[in-house]
């Protein structure tokens, strides 16, 4: 209490003190001695009352509460744990501290069961796919922050999904105890542990396959991996593996020869006597496409510029070109990724004219011959002057180009190209990649530009005479390198089609076991925005079946997608469409007969023990948990706490003051009634 609240206190009494004397002290001889004392001590006690409620000074009140920590029960409630011994020896140490009576009343205890997630359910069926001790212990501090709290987790040690559980964070760390269930007992075992491959590969090109091997044991082994493709042995090595050398990475190229799925697998004999041989075994599945690009190079007269670029072109054995004259059909143009316009005239209106509609990526190439009254005409992307007299321009590049990566490229002592005189207009969003000098005095005009638009693709080039280029960088560097890998990034540029694909899938082309097995697709409207109000729908059937199976795909944010954890292992085509539009892709995937949880059969103490040790716990055997018990019970850091807690409280709280308050006042009343002092 204050010493300002203490003084007024004191006041208050000396005042009531006064004020009763004063009030009946003169009356002492009528009244007698004592019933002025009677009258004064109760006018004292209804003054000093009331003064104190108007000083209401705070007072502290003082309780106490037995606070008791949580006790944690956590249970493992995956397939590795089905085995009935490692399924008894859980239950039995769980049953002995759940019905301890002492444990009862010193904690308060919260069960939980944990799979892939934590569950708050006491009930055990063993048949989670996945164990992630990492998200369970994770669970419990999100829910127990900042409360005393002690885990007893009941498990084989033995983690499939999620970070390594070993290291527990720093803050709102708790005890972990463990109880180590199943069998303890170390085999020797090898196993294919990892495979990499690409998703894709193109047709003719060569792809590198990846594995790694391990092995746990007390002694030298020798084994055997075979690499398989479609079940038929393409390579095999022998591996000598012992404690200190206990790993091989593996590493292999194969060549893509024809268009499918490959179905790679790469297996590891067994050892004598070896306990575990399911993860002697690992598949993954790769799919061969022949995705070339058509490039269609268009003119209506020869030049060593043609020349060029066809060379260019076919440098990269996944482009293929075709020369065609302007009169071509345009349907035959329908299949092409991309359309070079070599100096178009106007035999190219039927061309120019058919694009209208469909919008190709395009790249046109400009000169002397350039009939420029129907280019402007027939297009609207770019307008030049129409002049009849030509220059020579040297390349400038722009190092500001940001459409693709052209820092490697060296344009040193390139020659000029032969270009028309005139201003030109680019009216769409661009970039210039190449500007032009002549005579010595760079102009404000581009010699190469791309042309972006939600549409399509362009590049312009406003001169010719690029053989030139060409045969300088062989002089330069005696090969053909630097201008062959840049006009193929201009070439690659424009024939990016992925950004016009209104429907794209996202899928594996396999799953290890059907708990996560999933196809994703995204939509997009005309103008290139994801649509969230399209409905798409996926028709899936078994390979070699007739019959499909149609859901919907269910809208996730910046995707749809289809949920196929039901589906048994197995090879699957499907379909995914979109209701009203024309819009549909196909693709395929395998799920496989893999349980992840069938690769671990012996019980990773040490690892437990590891995580006891770095919370503060300990680690205990099905057999020992008399022993946790003891620890349970007596360790004084799991005691139960007396807290005590103080509440600041106004005097007018008090009831018992305002009874004493009203019984002075009747007490009083009713004397000096009796009296006659009323």
């Amino acid at each position: 209490m204050q010493t300002g609240t203490l003084v007024l206190i004191i006041l208050a009494l000396l005042l009531a003190l006064v004020l009763a004397w004063f009030q009946y002290g003169k009356l002492r001889a009528n009244l007698g001695n004592t019933l002025s004392w009677i009258l004064a001590t109760l006018r004292f006690i209804t003054i000093s009352i009331i003064l104190l409620l108007l000083i209401n000074p705070q007072m502290i009140r003082n309780t106490y509460q037995e606070s008791r920590q949580n006790l944690v029960l956590l249970r493992d409630n995956s397939s590795s744990l089905a085995d009935s011994a490692a399924a008894e020896q859980l239950q039995h140490s769980y049953e002995l501290i759940t019905a301890d009576r002492e444990i009862q009343q010193r904690f308060n205890i919260h069960e939980f069961t944990f799979g892939t997630e934590l569950s708050a359910t006491d009930t055990l069926n063993f048949s989670e796919s996945a164990t992630n001790i990492h998200a369970a212990l994770q669970g419990v501090i999100e829910l127990f922050r900042k409360q005393e709290t002690a885990v007893v987790l009941f498990s084989d040690g033995n983690q499939t999904l999620g970070t390594d559980y070993e290291f527990p964070p720093e803050k709102d760390r708790f005890p972990v105890y463990t109880v180590a269930v199943g069998d303890t007992t170390q085999y020797a075992d090898v196993s294919v542990d990892q495979v990499n491959v690409n998703q894709f590969s193109f047709l003719n090109n060569q792809y590198p396959v990846e594995a790694f091997v391990s092995y746990s044991g007390d002694s030298p082994v020798r084994t055997t991996l075979t690499l398989l493709v479609d079940d038929v042995p393409v390579h095999r090595v022998n591996l000598d593996l012992d404690p200190s050398v206990n790993s091989y990475s593996y590493r292999h190229l194969l060549t893509a020869d024809k268009v499918g799925f490959k179905n790679i697998s790469f297996v590891l004999s067994a050892l004598p006597n070896e306990r575990n041989q399911v993860n002697n075994r690992r598949k993954v599945v790769l799919e061969v496409v022949d995705e070339r690009t058509e490039i269609a190079l268009i003119s209506e007269r020869m030049h060593p510029d043609l020349g060029a670029l066809i060379k260019v072109i076919e440098s990269n054995e996944q482009r293929s070109v075709s020369f065609l004259g302007p009169d071509t059909d345009p349907l035959l143009l329908e299949e092409k990724d991309l359309l070079i316009l070599y100096q178009p005239t106007s035999r190219f209106n039927r061309l120019y004219e058919w694009m209208k509609n469909k919008n190709p990526n395009r790249m046109t190439i400009s000169g002397p011959n350039t009939d420029w009254d129907f280019l402007n005409n027939a297009q609207d992307n770019f307008q030049k002057e129409v002049l009849d007299e030509t220059e020579n321009a040297v390349p400038i590049l722009n190092p500001g180009f940001e459409k693709f990566d052209i820092s490697d490229f060296e344009i040193r002592n390139y020659p000029p190209l032969d270009v028309n005189l005139g201003d030109i207009l680019i009216t769409k969003p661009h970039e210039v990649l190449l500007g032009q000098q002549i005579r010595g005095i760079e102009i404000e005009e581009p010699l190469l530009a791309v042309i972006t638009n939600d549409q399509a693709r362009e590049a312009v080039l406003f001169g010719e005479h690029i053989w030139k280029w060409r045969m300088q960088d062989y002089r330069n560097n005696n090969s053909f390198e630097n201008f062959d890998q840049f006009f193929n990034k201009i070439l690659r540029y424009l024939s990016d089609t992925a950004s016009r694909e209104r429907l794209s899938l996202d899928y594996k082309n396999l799953f290890e076991g059907n708990s996560r097995a999933m196809v994703r697709a995204s939509f997009f409207d005309e103008t290139y925005i994801f649509d969230t109000g399209a409905e798409l729908s996926l028709r899936i059937r078994r390979s070699g079946e007739e019959s499909y199976t149609e859901m919907p795909m269910l809208l996730k944010g910046s995707y749809f997608e289809a949920d196929l954890s039901n589906l048994q292992a197995g090879d699957y085509e499907f379909t995914v469409a979109v209701r009203g539009y024309p819009n549909s892709k196909s693709g395929r995937f395998t799920i496989l007969d893999y349980e992840v949880e069938d690769q671990l059969v012996s019980t990773n103490y040490k690892k437990l023990q590891r995580l006891s040790q770095r919370t503060g716990g300990g680690l205990y055997f099905p057999a020992q948990t008399d022993s946790l018990l003891r620890v349970l019970q007596e360790d004084p850091g799991l005691s139960p706490v007396l807290e005590s807690k103080q509440n600041v409280v106004s005097l007018i709280e008090f009831a018992w003051l305002l009874a004493i308050l009203a019984l002075s006042l009747a007490a009083e009343w009713f004397i000096r009634k009796y009296n006659g002092l009323i």
